[in-house]
Parts: C-alpha cells; structure tokens; sequence
C-alpha cells in the first residue's frame, strides 16, 4: 500500500472513530431498557381512622421491571419523560407477634407490593459529553396485598403516591448506556382489609427505597 493510500485509509477510519464518538455522546431520542435491584422500608399496620396502631412490617427484596422513556438535550442539560412497570418489596412480620392494639394471632401479618407503575419527569446535567447525573420524580401507582393472614383484615387493593430519584448514566456505545438510581416512594396508605367489626380499614403506612442498576437501549 502506498503512503498515499495508508494516509486516506487511516484518515477514514480516524473519521469513522470521530463519527461514533459524536453519536455516543448524543443524549436526544426515545429508549427501552430494563432494570434491577433491591428495595427495603418499614410499614406499620392497624386502623388509623380508629386510632388503632399495630406493628411494623418490614419489607424488601428484589425489584426488576421494564421501562421507556424519551429525552432531550440542550447543552449540558438533559429534559424528558419516563414510564416503568417493576415489582415491588415485601415482608411479614411472624404470627403471634403483638403490637400497640392488634397483633397477629390468625397468620402472619405481610405486606407486598406485587407491582408498580411510574410515570415520571427527568431532569439531568451532564458532568462530561458521557456521563450524565439526573434528578426525577413523579407518580406512582401499585398493586397491594396484604394483612393480617386468615382474618378480615386480610386483602388487596390499589395504591398511589409519589416517587423521587436520584441517579447517574453513563454511556458505553452508541446506542447503550447504563445507570445506577435510588428511589423514594411514598403510595400512600395501603388499604388491605376491614377491622373486626367492618366498620374501619386496616390500613399499613410507610414508604421505601429502591437502589437500581440498568441498562437503556436507544432508537
């Protein structure tokens, strides 16, 4: 190969180099991806309506789900919109545990979160063309179980609140990037199944985190 043609081939392939940095480095468009982590807060159960306090329930586990999203860059600000369906945390508190007014005397008394929907803002600043830290927030919508096991204040119900984030992104290729978040979410009191008497919800209220790793695929 003459030096002629070395140069036209290296410069090519410098051009090719530089051309995929440029589209590595482009925020703007619609993704897909998927996530998982681990979640962990505390409920406590009982009849608020009737000022009944019961016992706390934690919860955790494993969360994973799926979400999609669409972005927009302007300088090192980075806008958009997010939408995600994940499982949630859960937990049981051993039966014949007692609390301030209820205890768990036909079951254990369990809280589970069995699925999530959120739709949220993003807000993100980028730290290098590559990196990106964010803030979001926004709603949250769940489907709940649990109670008191074999007993009236045993159900199901939906729940909805708030859930806020803070996170980082980092892209890895053209069309990946990865991320690290944690989460605050706050549905709400769970509404599970009735007192004795019918007349009041058994209820359980407290909140959790999430911290999650994923993956976005963009188009």
């Amino acid at each position: 190969m003459s030096g002629q043609n070395l140069l036209s081939a290296a410069a090519t392939a410098l051009a090719c180099i530089v051309a995929q940095g440029a589209a590595a480095q482009n925020w703007d468009g619609a993704y897909y991806g998927a996530s998982a982590g681990v979640g962990i807060g505390t409920y406590t159960q009982g009849v608020p309506d009737l000022d009944q306090p019961g016992l706390d329930v934690d919860v955790g586990g494993l969360i994973f789900g799926g979400h999609a999203g669409f972005q927009i860059q302007n300088g090192q600000t980075v806008v958009g919109v997010d939408a995600a369906i994940t499982t949630g945390p859960s937990g049981a508190t051993d039966q014949g545990t007692t609390g301030a007014t209820w205890e768990c005397t036909t079951g254990d008394c369990t809280v589970a979160i069995t699925a999530m929907a959120t739709l949220r803002a993003k807000f993100g600043y980028l730290v290098d063309t590559r990196t990106m830290v964010y803030g979001a927030g926004g709603l949250a919508l769940a489907a709940v179980e649990g109670g008191i096991e074999n007993s009236p204040q045993e159900g199901s119900s939906t729940a909805s609140g708030l859930t806020y984030a803070i996170g980082a992104e980092r892209i890895t290729s053209p069309s990946t990037t990865i991320f690290g978040e944690v989460g605050f979410y706050d549905l709400g009191a769970l509404t599970f199944g009735t007192n004795d008497e019918e007349t009041a919800d058994f209820q359980a209220d407290g909140d959790f985190l999430a911290v999650r790793l994923g993956v976005n695929i963009n188009f």
